[in-house]
């Protein structure tokens, strides 16, 4: 059950995210699109579950998503425009090590696994045009399914916890609206089978993210240049006042000039 009410939680935060791009409205293409940034990537991670016969370190691999909103428009000063909103959903269950394996270690049980959702501030530094260098501080639920414990009750597999990070990463400009995001964050889970010692996951993630406020406004300024170079030689044919074609609505250019028919 506890797991169940981790993935309920995992989904409020995505259906949380997805609101405003719903509920934002701009009533002007110059305003740009809503100021997220939303992605995807893959995670590779040290999970903090000792060293294997060989003396290596752990490493798991899974899925990360990012929803990130900007508060560009926030008063006060110029500093303070960096900073934002993130949530993020993470699912570290693939490259399970063969150490810990139900094979290995003679067990029907579930495998090691490690899921997060949480959400904080990020504050990312817009100083440059094609790279966007941030740093972040997050809490939310953590959910591990792990193996038996030499000391533990052989129904203990699984459990949730209170669980804080901290990150930092950049955001590469690849293609007009798309960026190729480098994220690296340490994570720490307390109180965590009685120990003093908290689990400290940490690793990277290389993922690809959409600025949807980017991609307004470039919109804004292509949108029908056939279309809007003939009405406004129309109307400059006729003397009518040349009109207005930058009207685009979520992202995509609808032109709403008038058709001027000639006589």
């Amino acid at each position: 059950m506890s797991f169940n009410r981790t993935r309920a939680a995992l989904a409020a935060l995505a259906l949380v995210a997805a609101l405003p791009l719903v509920a934002q409205v701009v009533p002007s293409a110059e305003q740009g699109g809503p100021p997220i940034v939303a992605g995807a990537g893959v995670s590779a991670f040290n999970i903090d579950w000792g060293q294997d016969a060989f003396g290596q370190v752990r490493y798991m691999e899974g899925i990360t998503v990012w929803v990130d909103w900007n508060l560009t428009n926030i008063h006060g000063p110029s500093l303070l425009k960096g900073l934002g909103v993130e949530l993020e959903g993470r699912d570290i269950n693939l490259g399970l090590p063969a150490s810990l394996s139900n094979a290995e270690l003679h067990d029907k049980g579930t495998n090691m696994r490690q899921d997060t959702g949480m959400g904080g501030i990020i504050y990312t530094v817009r100083r440059w045009n094609r790279v966007h260098p941030y740093a972040k501080a997050l809490a939310g639920i953590g959910s591990i399914d792990f193996p038996p414990l030499p000391a533990s009750p052989a129904w203990y597999r699984h459990d949730d916890r209170t669980v804080g990070a901290f990150g930092a990463g950049a955001d590469l400009r690849a293609w007009r609206s798309i960026f190729v995001r480098t994220d690296w964050e340490y994570q720490f889970w307390p109180d965590l089978f009685g120990s003093p010692h908290p689990l400290t996951p940490t690793g990277i993630t290389l993922g690809v993210v959409y600025d949807f406020q980017r991609a307004r406004r470039f919109w804004a300024g292509h949108g029908s240049p056939r279309l809007s170079a003939r009405s406004t030689s129309e109307a400059h044919n006729t003397g009518l006042p040349r009109p207005q074609c930058h009207s685009p609505v979520l992202g995509i250019a609808i032109v709403t000039c008038p058709v001027v028919f000639g006589t």
